[in-house]
């Protein structure tokens, strides 16, 4: 195998009242080459687990996109030992999903695309790009409060009504898993880089851009709970960091969060985090968007793009006068060739339709944008 220039560093923590712990493997990658004659750029993030039957197996996902265009298609599925990617795109209909399978072979990857719908396929050939300036941490932090857990069976026998309240949980525990991600060094854009990450983590609320943090790292923010005790109450929460998309002028990170608390289902978003790799600061919508000159037009092609996946009598949008009652997402990347908007569950449509994306390159919005 040949020599990775990445720093991959995996820490385990554990801690809880009954002792907590896991093991995990993270990787990230980045790819450039072709599907067929047509050139793509990818970005995964890998996760090394023992799967059921034995194997060992990555869970993966990130993104790739055809440079000519530049939009982001999400990715995510396995990998194996020998370096083999099994992979699908995601998209609301199944059938527009496309399915990629390559393996390390030599130096380069090789293997094919495959359209599920025709069974159309063609070949991939990419090569990783090593950015021997992208050192990059992985860490683990899980923790898990079960103090309430007797108590709140004992109050089921005298109370049968309460079990209507578990009806939908299988725990009785309260748990907290954090998979996150942070750069290398001791530099002033490693540690200022770190410390927006933990910022913008730890805020519930991602419609402003997180300045401060009420704490100090990973662990103890991981380490907070909401314990089961006299409220009855049963916390599973998850946050998963990833990097969505580097370059040598920009980082795009990405977080997954997850909490799920009883019901149908558990609730969930998704943000990003945009970090200019020279100066170290944030890289936010105003910043490339004029909106007081933009904003009508953004919401313009906002409610066409909608309208073209079929989305838009879905959403609350389309209960309104047209493209004026569209809001503009607070959840987006900033890409090189357009802005990728994100609605999260219940923003724009019931949660039965997931994060819906919408891509806006910036020759659509304003032709005189300039990106640097």
């Amino acid at each position: 195998m040949r020599k990775q220039f990445y720093f991959i560093v995996l820490l385990i923590f554990a801690w809880s009242n009954q002792g907590f712990a896991d093991v995990l493997e993270r990787s990230y990658k980045k790819w450039q080459g072709k599907i067929d004659k047509y050139e793509i750029t990818v970005f995964l993030t890998s996760t090394k687990q023992i799967a059921d039957d034995g194997k060992r197996t990555s869970d993966v996902k990130g993104m790739y996109y055809y440079n000519r265009l530049g939009e982001p298609i999400e990715l995510y599925g396995q990998k194996n030992l020998s370096e083999q990617y099994i992979l699908t795109e995601f998209s609301i209909d199944p059938l527009a999903e496309h399915q990629f399978d390559f393996a390390l072979k030599g130096t380069d990857y090789i293997g094919t695309w495959t359209n599920v719908k025709t069974k159309k396929k063609l070949i991939i050939q990419l090569k990783e790009v090593i950015d021997s300036k992208l050192n990059l941490v992985f860490e683990y932090f899980g923790s898990k409060d079960c103090s309430g857990r007797d108590e709140m069976l004992k109050r089921l026998i005298s109370k049968p009504d309460l079990k209507d309240s578990l009806s939908f949980t299988d725990t009785l525990c309260s748990m907290h898993d954090l998979y996150s991600i942070r750069l290398a060094g001791t530099g002033k854009f490693e540690k200022q880089t770190n410390q927006l990450l933990l910022n913008h983590l730890t805020q519930s609320d991602t419609l402003d851009i997180a300045k401060t943090s009420n704490y100090s790292n990973y662990r103890a923010f991981a380490n907070e709970l909401e314990s089961s005790g006299e409220s009855f109450s049963m916390i599973e929460q998850s946050e998963d960091m990833t990097l969505f998309y580097s370059d040598p002028q920009l980082l795009v990170f990405k977080i997954y969060y997850t909490n799920y608390a009883g019901g149908a289902h558990p609730n969930s978003y998704e943000t990003y985090l945009n970090v200019e790799r020279n100066s170290g600061k944030i890289r936010l919508l105003k910043d490339i968007l004029d909106l007081k000159l933009n904003e009508k037009k953004v919401k313009e092609l906002i409610k066409q793009q909608l309208e073209a996946k079929g989305l838009w009598s879905s959403t609350w949008f389309g209960e309104g006068s047209g493209a004026e009652a569209v809001i503009i997402p607070n959840t987006y990347a900033l890409l090189p060739k357009g802005i990728l908007f994100q609605y999260n569950p219940y923003e724009a449509a019931p949660y039965a339709l997931g994060p819906i994306q919408i891509f806006l390159s910036y020759t659509k919005i304003d032709p005189s944008i300039k990106i640097k």
